[in-house]
C-alpha cells in the first residue's frame, strides 16, 4: 500500500502536489539512462502496439500544437508510437471541427467527455457557489442542471458524429463547496446515488451506440474512488455498454493497491496509465483562499483547478509503479480489447521521452 498523497484539510492549509507538469529535470534524467535503447525500445514498442491499442491522451496543449486539427494530431501521435488518440472534449476551442476528419480504421479514437462538476448541488447550493450572472455565463443558462444535461447530451452525440467507440465520463464530484468549507459535503455513496440518477436518467435520450467507461477519481472527489464503488456503480447500471475506465494514478492517489479482482478486470475498458509525483507540496492559505473566493467562482474555480492538478499529476511510470506491465498482463488476460490510454501530463518539450520511458517500462528488454 502506498501512503495517501492527498489531503483536504490539515490545520490551515489545504494541501496538494506542486508539480502538475512533471519533474523536467527527473524525466530528462531517467531518458539520459535509456537513450542508447531506443532503437530496440522502438522495435519491440512496434510489435507491442500491433498486439494492443495504446493511445495518447491529446490534452489542450497538445491540440493547440496540432491547430485543433484531427488529421494532425493523428500525425502527432503516431509520430510518438501511438496507434489512437484519446480527445478530452474539454478545452477544445470548437470540438465540432473534428466532425470534418473521416474516421481511420487503423487509428483507434476515444473520447474523455468534459467533467460536469456541478450537477451534483441543488439550486440553493449552486447559489452559494456561483451568483445568477455566474451561472448564466458560466452555463448559458440559470437552471445549472438543465445546461449540464444539455452538454452530456451534445458531446455523446459529438461522439457519435465521430465514430467514436468509448468514451470515459467521471463517475464523481469535485466538490468545490465542500473545498470551501474545508469538509466534504456528500458521501461516496450519496455521490454515487447521484451519478446513477444522472445517467440512468440521461442515457435513453443520448444519441450514442458505443460504450461508456466510469472513471475512478482521486481523493479530492466524491464517487466512485475504490473498487468497492466501482462494483456499486455497475450494479446499478447494467446496460453492457457500460463499464469502467480504470485511472491508475487516482489508485494510487487513494493509496490503493494496483491489484484488481479478474471479474471487476473483465467490465475494464480503458486503463489511463500515468503515476502521480511523490512528496511535493503547495500550500494554500485560508486567506488566500477567501481572498480568491472573493473575486468570483472563476478565479475560485481556477485555484482549485490548480491545487487539483498538482495532486492529480500524471507522469512516466517507473518511479513510484514499478510492476504496470504485470498489472496490465492481468487485466488483458480476463479482458483481451483493453485500451490503454497514456495519460502523461508533461511539458510538451519533454512529451517524446516521457513516452519513451513509458513505453520502456512496458515491453521486455
Amino acid at each position: 500500500m502506498i501512503s495517501p498523497l492527498f489531503y483536504l484539510s490539515a490545520g490551515n492549509t489545504l494541501i496538494a502536489f506542486n508539480n502538475s507538469k512533471g519533474d523536467k529535470m527527473d524525466i530528462l534524467k531517467r531518458y539520459e539512462i535509456v537513450r542508447s535503447r531506443i532503437p530496440e525500445i522502438k522495435k519491440l514498442w512496434a510489435r507491442e502496439t500491433e498486439q494492443h491499442k495504446h493511445l495518447l491522451s491529446v490534452s489542450s496543449s497538445i491540440a493547440n500544437v496540432c491547430d485543433w486539427n484531427l488529421e494532425r494530431i493523428k500525425n502527432y501521435c503516431l509520430s510518438l508510437g501511438f496507434n489512437g488518440a484519446e480527445i478530452r472534449f474539454q478545452g477544445f476551442k470548437n470540438p465540432i471541427r473534428l466532425k470534418t476528419s473521416k474516421k481511420d480504421k487503423n487509428f483507434l479514437l476515444t473520447a474523455h467527455l468534459s467533467d460536469f462538476a456541478h450537477w451534483l448541488y441543488d439550486s440553493e447550493q449552486i447559489k452559494n457557489l456561483m451568483t445568477e450572472s455566474e451561472r448564466v455565463s458560466y452555463f448559458k443558462d440559470k437552471d445549472h442542471q438543465k445546461a449540464t444535461e444539455k452538454c452530456f447530451l451534445q458531446e455523446l452525440k459529438l461522439a457519435s458524429q465521430l465514430d467514436i467507440d468509448i468514451v470515459t465520463f467521471h463517475a464523481a464530484q469535485i466538490e468545490f463547496l465542500g473545498l470551501l468549507g474545508r469538509s466534504f459535503l456528500f458521501s461516496d455513496e450519496e455521490v454515487l446515488e447521484r451519478v446513477k440518477i444522472f445517467l440512468l436518467k440521461l442515457l435513453p435520450w443520448a444519441d450514442f451506440k458505443g460504450k461508456i467507461g466510469l472513471e475512478n477519481d482521486g481523493p479530492y472527489s466524491r464517487g466512485m474512488r475504490l473498487p468497492k464503488h466501482s462494483e456499486t456503480m455497475l450494479d446499478y447500471i447494467t446496460t453492457s455498454n457500460v463499464g469502467l475506465t480504470l485511472d491508475i494514478a487516482h489508485l494510487v492517489n487513494n493509496s490503493l493497491s494496483l491489484t484488481i479482482n479478474p471479474e471487476l478486470s473483465k467490465k475494464i475498458l480503458v486503463v489511463h496509465l500515468s503515476e502521480p509525483t511523490p512528496d511535493n507540496h503547495l500550500e494554500i492559505s485560508d486567506e488566500l483562499l477567501v481572498e480568491t473566493r472573493s473575486q468570483g467562482f472563476i478565479a475560485f474555480r481556477k485555484l482549485v483547478g490548480q491545487a487539483i492538478s498538482c495532486s492529480d499529476a500524471h507522469n512516466p511510470i517507473g518511479e513510484v509503479i514499478t510492476d504496470a506491465k504485470i498489472r496490465l498482463d492481468k487485466i488483458y488476460q480476463a479482458n483481451s480489447t483493453l485500451v490503454v490510454v497514456h495519460e502523461l501530463k508533461v511539458l510538451l518539450d519533454i512529451m517524446n521521452e516521457a513516452c519513451i520511458l513509458q513505453q520502456a517500462e512496458l515491453i521486455d528488454l
